[in-house]
Order: C-alpha cells, then structure tokens, then sequence
C-alpha cells in the first residue's frame, strides 16, 4: 500500500509540477499563468515534496515496526489507522503549503517559482527554517528506522538461519533493500536543496548556481523514487531471480540425490 501511495505521489507530482515548468520555459511568464500560474506551481511543488518525503517516512516506520515490534503490527499499523495516516500526512502537507499564501512568506517568481527562500520577515523566516528543520527531521527519522530493521533483520537471519529462503523473509529483504534505495536516493538529491534553503535564509554564501543544482538534483529525487520501486520489484521478479540462479549459481543448490543413477529390479 506504501508502495502505491509513494509512486502515486511522485507520478502525480511529476505530472503537474515538471509539466507546469516545462510550460513555463516554452511558453513564457505570462502565457504560462503569470502571476497566479506562479503561485500554482510553487504551491503544488511545495505540497507534493512535502508529501513524498513524508511517505517516505511513513514506509520506513512501518518496516521498524514489523520487524521490531511483530506481535504490536496489527494493532499499530490496521487498516483503518494506516489510511487516518495517510490522509492526515496530506492534509499536514496541504496545510504547510498554504502558509505563504496565508501571508506567512509567499510564493513568487525569482529566477524559478517558489517560496521566497530570503524571506527575512519574522513569518517568511519562520517558515523557511521551519521547512529545512522538517526536511532533516525526515532524514534522521528515515535513517534510524531504516538502519534498526536492517539489523533486526540480520539478527533475525542469525537467530534462525533455516528460515533465511522463506517468503516472508524474502519479502522483508526485497522491502529493506527498496527502502534503503529510495532513502539514500532521498538524502543524497535533497539535502543540497535543504543546505540551500539555510544559507539563502541566513545569507550564507549566496550563490545562484549552488542553488540550481540544488533545485535539479531534488527534481532527479523526485523523477527517480517511482522508477526505483519499480526496478527494484523487477529485481526480485521470481522469474528474474531465477535467471540469476542459474547463471551465478549453476550446479551449487542441486540436489545430491538428483545425480544418484536410478537402477531398476526384475
């Protein structure tokens, strides 16, 4: 469902925000929205990064909890309060996003539609420190959850090694390796939009070139998640590992008794 949800978002993201620039570029300022089409895409580019990294999180603590708390999962992670999370991290999300347009910073045109990262007023200040401080927030959350089910799980496969070929576990390795994928893709392409944000605010080494590759590389994050969880679900296709089997693990996990000759009574 996770999965679903993170594609869904960055697919949608992907559609509105990346379409809405690439008509900006070719058709102008004006012909594009102007003023209004600005505060649009800074609002819908604000909104949905918002809510892809808090999927993000949302995937990481569900696998600590299966993994760490197994007999708790039911109970924490129902139905019923996986979609009030859901529902309640894109209301957040919204929520957040409407602040500049609330008069708490704003939404304009400087070089690129978007908050206004130098903002010194008290309210514009406020939201873009609030903004950084919420996106290493995020970070730090990804990186324990997702480094205390990698050792759960290596505790785990030591505890019970028969297991190690079970599906579920197969499922939980398919689903750490997808996690820590998406998770450094995330920190690696975001934080240089994030360090940006700060110095911009602060004053702090100010250059426009530094914060276009900022804004380039979060536009390769946010292209790159969906396509990840894809390739990665191709990855460990049964057919597909299979195919693995056989070219890098020919002859290893036969069975011995298949090459016993077979002899027959009269």
């Amino acid at each position: 469902m996770y999965r679903i949800e993170e594609i869904t978002s960055n697919t949608y993201r992907a559609a509105l925000c990346a379409s809405l620039q690439v008509a900006n570029y070719f058709l102008g300022y004006c012909d594009s929205g102007g003023y209004h089409g600005c505060i649009f895409r800074g609002f819908s580019q604000t909104v949905f990064m918002m809510a892809s990294r808090l999927m993000v999180v949302l995937m990481s603590v569900e696998r600590f909890i299966a993994l760490r708390y197994p007999f708790k999962y039911s109970s924490l992670m129902s139905k019923e309060k996986v979609i009030g999370a859901v529902v309640g991290l894109g209301i957040y999300a919204i929520f957040v996003s409407c602040l500049p347009i609330m008069g708490v910073n704003s939404y304009g045109y400087q070089s690129w539609c978007d908050f206004h990262w130098n903002d010194r007023s008290s309210g514009g200040r406020f939201f873009v420190l609030y903004f950084v401080f919420e996106g290493f927030t995020c970070m730090a959350v990804i990186v324990f959850c997702n480094i205390s089910a990698i050792y759960e799980l290596i505790r785990m496969n030591k505890v019970h090694p028969i297991d190690t070929r079970s599906k579920l576990d197969k499922d939980h390795t398919k689903f750490i390796v997808m996690m820590v994928a998406i998770s450094v893709v995330y920190i690696v392409f975001s934080s240089p939009l994030l360090v940006r944000l700060f110095c911009n605010q602060l004053a702090i080494d100010l250059s426009k070139q530094k914060d276009f590759v900022g804004i380039r590389l979060n536009i390769v994050n946010n292209m790159m998640n969906a396509h990840l969880f894809l390739f990665i679900q191709f990855l460990f296709h049964p057919k597909v590992l299979e195919k693995w089997r056989r070219c890098f693990g020919r002859g290893r996990n036969e069975d011995p008794s298949s090459t016993v000759p077979t002899t027959t009574t009269s």
